[in-house]
């Protein structure tokens, strides 16, 4: 019985060290990505640009499938490693070693740049980035 409980245990913590995995590896590659898109905008100095993201890193793609079992035990529901500007940051500075200065939309919100957020695609659409008065938005 003891066998039954420990090999149980182990299936377990194989498939969420799998899925924790697949979400590390999930999040750096999207990271990546939108650090390459706001690179490429020509107004964008490394470290001094303020970076504002508009929506929530853990919108991009799809859920990783497969895990249904497993998503209801506390901390694997979640599908991304960064889910505000806060954790962006962090991880930019401490994963990526990449200095960023990042803000939340809602500290710069205003009715011009809804207007202009509206006419952006979605990230990973062409279109997701606009660079607005010294700022750059990215649109997730």
């Amino acid at each position: 019985m003891v066998f039954v409980i420990v090999a149980k245990n182990v299936q377990v913590a194989n498939q969420v060290y799998v899925k924790k995995d697949l979400i590390e590896q999930t999040t750096l590659f999207n990271m990546t990505r939108i650090l390459s898109r706001i690179e490429a905008e020509e107004t964008y100095e490394y470290g001094k640009t303020t970076v504002v993201l508009v929506g929530s890193i853990s919108d991009i793609g799809d859920p990783i499938n497969n895990f249904t079992k497993i998503d209801e035990l506390t901390g694997v529901e979640y599908y991304s490693q960064v889910s505000y500007i806060g954790p962006f940051s962090a991880y930019c500075k401490y994963r990526l070693q990449y200095d960023i200065h990042g803000v939340e939309y809602s500290s710069v919100a205003n009715d011009v740049y809804d207007q202009a957020l509206e006419k952006l695609d979605r990230f990973p659409n062409e279109n997701c980035v606009l660079a607005k008065d010294g700022m750059i938005f990215i649109k997730l």
